[in-house]
């Protein structure tokens, strides 16, 4: 008996989709001139996972993309899918980068909803604005007396030949830990992650 795996997620998310009792998401695409991105978002607008997908960066640079990859998305015939583009001044990389992130702040502080992908851009670079929306948020409370706001932690899932489950974390966000309690946080996330796609019969190692 497996404890997950991503045919039977894929699988959950599709019905749950088909049936209406789960909506398809919004994406972003920062960088959206990277090939293998654009293959991934292709298959998930095919899937039926997303509904709306935004595409930042050069215009000429994406359509080259797009035509190389040969993949059916293309924002001259789908309305769900737009391109962002970024200042037709910049053209090295640095002014490029910087352009990119300076949209993506301006296109989250009005769409907060959207998933946030990477694509020819530094993990860094894109982090530090996608998180930095959190940052002027009032904590959350709880019965009228503040909570203390939890860190936002990242978490790889993975799945090995002989089908066991295991998770990563935290390989991206946070680097170190100044004390155990940072460090508990991140290990809640990960099983509070993790327990959304496994029963809760199966024990977890940590």
């Amino acid at each position: 008996e497996e404890d997950f795996s991503f045919s039977s997620l894929m699988e959950s998310v599709t019905t749950a989709i088909a049936e209406g009792s789960m909506s398809p998401g919004k994406l972003v695409l920062v960088g959206a001139d990277n090939e293998a991105a654009l293959r991934a978002v292709s298959a998930a607008v095919q899937y039926g996972l997303l509904k709306r997908v935004a595409l930042v960066g050069d215009p000429l640079d994406i359509m080259r993309a797009m035509q190389r990859t040969d993949i059916p998305l293309d924002p001259n015939q789908d309305n769900r899918v737009e391109i962002m583009p970024i200042d037709p001044q910049a053209v090295d990389f640095q002014s490029k980068k910087k352009s990119m992130i300076e949209i993506l702040g301006r296109f989250l502080s009005q769409n907060s909803d959207f998933f946030i992908m990477k694509g020819s851009i530094d993990t860094a670079t894109l982090l530090q604005q996608a998180l930095s929306i959190y940052r002027d948020l009032p904590g959350p409370s709880e019965a009228g007396s503040a909570r203390k706001r939890r860190i936002a932690s990242h978490t790889a899932l993975h799945v090995l030949p002989d089908g066991r489950f295991f998770g990563i974390s935290d390989a991206a966000v946070n680097p170190g830990f100044q004390n155990p309690e940072e460090l508990l946080t991140v290990i809640e996330n990960q099983v509070e992650i993790v327990r959304k796609f496994v029963s809760a019969k199966t024990t977890l190692r940590v």
